[in-house]
């Protein structure tokens, strides 16, 4: 980097460590959204349901799960679903604001600033993000796919209770002519 004292490239490269980890952490999240919605909207497992489901963008799979967990019965499992997609629309606002700014130094310290007219225009002064918030994201983004996990495991064992129900309801009915 020209222009730049050693301690700052230094810096310079951390900072794209972690808007490259936060990106990461995102694109992770969207797989899983991928999974919880084909569960949530009873999309059989196939090899071409994830393509389709992945060209969904990810703040409209929280949107269907959103409104999806407002129709639900059960308390615990409607917050599980709500709390993960707080958590997911946390890291995309990150990553978002990691990929879309500049990285600048103040004082010897990385920042990024959103050179976005529009954005500047909106918050003249409050378009700083320090990148220690986007480790915070981070560690919400692990959290987040630690959750997904058991949100996609209740959305499993349901999707077998309903195989099992149809199971036995296909076994009762009378062949048709």
């Amino acid at each position: 980097m020209s222009g730049v004292s050693d301690d700052e490239a230094l810096a310079a490269t951390k900072a794209y460590a972690v808007i490259g980890e936060l990106v990461l952490m995102a694109s992770a999240l969207d797989e899983r959204l991928n999974n919880v919605v084909r569960l949530v909207c009873s999309l059989p497992k196939s090899a071409l349901m994830e393509p389709i489901i992945g060209a969904i963008d990810s703040s409209r799979k929280v949107e269907i799960l959103r409104n999806y967990a407002s129709h639900m019965r059960s308390k615990e499992w409607k917050s599980s679903l709500k709390k993960l997609c707080e958590q997911v629309e946390k890291v995309n606002k990150a990553r978002n604001t990691a990929c879309h700014s500049a990285l600048r130094f103040e004082e010897g310290s990385p920042i990024l600033i959103n050179v976005s007219a529009g954005k500047l225009l909106k918050n003249l002064h409050n378009n700083k993000t320090p990148i220690a918030s986007l480790e915070v994201a981070i560690r919400l983004g692990e959290e987040a796919l630690a959750y997904s996990t058991v949100v996609i495991e209740n959305f499993e064992r349901l999707e077998v209770k309903l195989a099992e129900k149809q199971s036995i309801v296909d076994a009762v009915k009378p062949p048709s002519a």
